[in-house]
């Protein structure tokens, strides 16, 4: 059993560091650089991943748009840090204007 989870516990470490910090969406949305994001997604940038990295950047606008893009799977897919979109709005959801939660949280409500 505490060998299983070592394991377990060996390969969640060795998923959090083969993750780079920063991706180019969040550093394209970060800067302010709309077209770079549109480009990016427009050449199959992961629509979760991208989701995620706008949550993580409070760039919650993006994230309303992304949720009439992005599927029900992606949706509640887990990411490296065993996280799924749920779970990382609920962390950084309440630095998001209240229209724009609200809104959010239907994108979420509908599915």
């Amino acid at each position: 059993m505490v060998d299983e989870i070592d394991e377990e516990d060996e390969k969640y470490s060795a998923e959090i560091e083969k993750k780079p910090i920063d991706s180019f969406f969040a550093k394209s949305i970060r800067s302010g650089w709309q077209g770079v994001a549109y480009l990016l997604l427009q050449s199959g940038f992961n629509l979760m991943e991208a989701t995620r990295d706008a949550l993580n950047e409070n760039q919650f606008r993006y994230v309303v748009a992304l949720m009439t893009k992005i599927s029900d799977e992606e949706i509640k897919k887990f990411d490296y840090k065993h996280q799924n979109l749920f779970h990382v709005f609920a962390i950084k959801g309440s630095r998001s204007p209240y229209d724009v939660t609200t809104k959010i949280f239907d994108g979420f409500w509908q599915r």
